[in-house]
């Protein structure tokens, strides 16, 4: 996972700054085009790095990079679906999510806090039971 140090016009971003405080063992999940994909596991901390080629010179060349394991989803789920559930459990600052499901613009790399994380990992596996036997088997 890869994110740029700083926007880019110089100023700070939580969800950059997000990329340092992750630990090893932590999950992220992969939010992309209103559903939730992948997670993955960080088995690294942030160290230095320059922008993968692949990716396009919209952003700076220097960033944060931590290495994961992933773990793609057969059934990708839309947390919009889920809000009944998941509502509650945002956080009141730096939000991944609107209380209606949608996706915050420009959220990079959210803190999600234990109980949403852990709701997201209940509803992940109710759907992927073979992601949560690949993790269990790693830990």
């Amino acid at each position: 996972m890869w994110s740029p140090k700083r926007k880019r016009n110089g100023d700070r971003n939580e969800f950059y700054d997000n990329m340092t405080k992750v630990a090893i063992g932590d999950a992220v999940f992969s939010y992309a085009s209103s559903h939730v994909k992948a997670i993955g596991i960080v088995t690294a901390t942030a160290v230095t790095s320059d922008r993968p080629r692949e990716f396009d010179d919209q952003w700076d060349i220097n960033g944060w990079y931590v290495r994961m394991n992933w773990f793609v989803f057969k059934y990708p789920f839309r947390p919009k679906n889920y809000m009944d559930v998941l509502s509650h459990l945002l956080p009141a600052k730096y939000s991944p999510m609107q209380l209606n499901g949608d996706g915050n613009q420009g959220v990079y790399l959210a803190r999600l806090g234990q109980a949403l994380g852990n709701a997201l990992l209940e509803i992940s596996f109710e759907l992927n039971s073979e992601v949560a036997v690949e993790l269990e088997a790693i830990s």
